[in-house]
């Protein structure tokens, strides 16, 4: 019932950050140096969605009553410089609870 880094990485912060931004190369050097209130916002609001919709499985048996989920703010936000700290935070943060 876990999550790997490259699992968050993958599907859950570079879908989010491509809803509201542009970028070449590794996402994990990109800043958050231009981010406005709204692209925050939008932004942590993907992240909880998306990594709410990840089916919870264990050795391949579906738990449908449970989900992932996770804390975030903007408080939180603003401790991230790049999105290599959301990813870890998010790997780190992250917890499996009841719908």
């Amino acid at each position: 019932m876990s999550l790997t880094r490259d699992i968050i990485k993958s599907q859950v912060v570079q879908p989010a950050l491509l809803s509201v931004a542009d970028f070449t190369g590794d996402i994990e050097d990109f800043s958050f140096t231009n981010f406005q209130p709204t692209h925050q916002s939008v932004f942590l609001n993907k992240i909880k969605s998306t990594l709410n919709g990840i089916p919870v499985t264990d050795g391949g048996t579906p738990y449908p009553q449970y989900m992932y989920d996770i804390i975030l703010n903007p408080s939180i936000f603003s401790g991230w410089a790049t999105v290599k700290d959301c990813i870890d935070y998010t790997t780190n943060n992250y917890s499996t609870g009841p719908r």
